[in-house]
């Protein structure tokens, strides 16, 4: 203990350095590494805790018991992202070969996997993942898998700007889930063709999708999805200036949540909650939203969410005239959306450090943030945006020539 290779952590409970771990597990043969493994795998099994799921899988992979891992990474992948432990279920995952997964369960690995790279971040492989997960799942007639992946297909394309293809695999899933009588997976669907719309300014269709939704997800009484329904209308009802709406919205959603621990719905309620108060003009309460959500963000491992918060923390900051916290967050978050490639969150952000770069007097670097607002949009099937922002973009470069 003096050397600190032995550490007790409570009465007649040690933790063993690593160095003393690894010399003792090298002097094992094989066959007693799997045994233990094995071992070790039931006991994380019989703690029942949600959180040992991964360790259970990792021992098995350890004891060469590929499909008992599977089996638990494809069963629980959905519970363990839910609270915050994609990183450690994806890195679980990569650790069995494509090859040692069998047939009738390469269609679900494929979903997992692609699910997993979606909230990590790595959106070009995830479209690979998810394509290969959805031709897989048509040849074996999986309906539950080809309905996930074609509508994570779908997320992905329409924050890429494509808005017909993105509104095509929305509506397959939707139609995939009718067909199977799923209520969750159909309201899933409902949730994101009503996102849909609220992104491209169609305010009356998305409502009523999102009022769809939301009755379902009541119906099947699912505080997560109903949770998810109301932080959708009060984005919805943010984007269409109706303030009041969108606090009710939200308020209904942070009850629930806060029963739920959903880490990820969380931090999409906060930062959504930064925004509306950044369009008031509420900005300490916007910057207190933003931090909770980036906490939250860093806590479940979703990169595209915490770009949202890191940028509308930017924002915030810039108008209140903290122009060093500004340009910080700014850059963190458009370094997001360029690796993730989400044109229109690319676009917002850069004109809002040009209008930062304004402010400071360089007024070329103002020109090149500018320049690029443009640019992205031009990739968006969005022309009120377009319009929009190359309306103040113009204004903004004609003071630059003046």
């Amino acid at each position: 203990m003096e050397k600190n290779l032995l550490q007790e952590i409570s009465y007649d409970f040690y933790e063993v350095h690593d160095i003393i771990k690894e010399f003792f597990y090298r002097r094992l043969t094989p066959i007693q590494r799997r045994r233990l493994h094995r071992a070790a795998a039931q006991y994380y099994l019989e703690r029942g805790e949600k959180k040992d799921l991964v360790e259970a899988s990792y021992h098995y992979i350890r004891a060469s018991e590929i499909y008992k891992a599977l089996k638990i990474l494809l069963t629980h992948g959905e519970e363990m992202i839910a609270i915050g432990m994609t990183d450690e279920f994806y890195s679980t995952l990569l650790n069995i070969r494509e090859k040692d997964v069998p047939e009738e369960l390469k269609a679900s690995y494929y979903y997992l996997k692609g699910e997993a790279e979606v909230i990590l971040g790595r959106w070009d492989t995830a479209i690979r993942t998810l394509r290969e997960a959805l031709k897989r799942a048509e040849k074996s007639d999986d309906d539950l898998v080809a309905a996930d992946a074609s509508r994570l297909l779908g997320y992905i394309l329409i924050r890429r700007g494509e808005r017909m293809e993105a509104l095509s695999y929305f509506q397959k899933s939707l139609r995939r889930a009718r067909a199977l009588g799923d209520q969750r997976r159909s309201t899933l669907a409902l949730i994101d063709l009503g996102e849909l719309h609220s992104l491209f300014g169609d305010f009356q269709t998305a409502r009523e999708y999102l009022r769809r939704s939301l009755k379902q997800a009541e119906e099947v009484s699912d505080k997560d999805l109903m949770s998810r329904a109301y932080v959708s209308l009060g984005i919805l009802y943010t984007n269409w200036e109706r303030p009041e709406d969108a606090i009710k919205m939200f308020r209904r959603a942070l009850g629930l949540l806060k029963k739920s621990g959903n880490l990820f719905e969380m931090g999409r309620l906060k930062s959504n909650l930064g925004i509306l108060y950044t369009k008031e003009g509420r900005y300490d309460l916007a910057l207190k939203n933003f931090e909770e959500a980036i906490k939250a963000y860093k806590g479940s491992g979703e990169v595209r969410q915490l770009g949202y918060a890191l940028a509308g923390s930017g924002e915030a900051s810039l108008r209140i005239g903290d122009l060093k916290t500004a340009e910080k967050r700014l850059k963190e978050g458009l370094s997001i959306f360029r690796k993730l490639g989400e044109k229109l969150k690319i676009a917002t952000t850069s004109f809002t450090l040009g209008e930062l770069y304004m402010k400071q007097g360089e007024m070329e670097a103002a020109r090149e943030y500018f320049e690029e607002c443009v640019e992205s949009l031009k990739g968006v099937q969005n022309p009120t945006y377009l319009k929009k922002y190359e309306t103040m973009v113009e204004e903004y470069l004609k003071k630059l020539r003046d």
